[in-house]
């Protein structure tokens, strides 16, 4: 199901397979797409530390609870108006 900002949601827009449950494992560019950056870029922060994977075989894959820490992790955005 695609929802569109300002779109009420309704029993009845909702399928069956809107409830699948999240994955807890994901591709590089499954990482990239979750958190709006280039795969360079989920490279360069892998590379220095700050974004860490799982290994399966010659897969990398990313824990979604990794990505969720790494954005618990960022700084707030300052409002400089005030």
């Amino acid at each position: 199901m695609t929802h569109t900002p300002g779109q009420r949601l309704s029993s009845e827009s909702l399928r069956e397979d809107d409830f699948r449950p999240l994955p807890l494992l994901v591709t590089r560019p499954e990482a990239a797409r979750i958190l709006s950056l280039s795969e360079s870029e989920i490279d360069n922060l892998r590379r220095a530390g700050r974004l860490h994977a799982k290994r399966h075989g010659k897969k990398v894959l990313f824990p979604v609870t990794e990505l969720e820490r790494f954005v618990d992790l960022l700084p707030w955005e300052v409002d400089l108006d005030r």
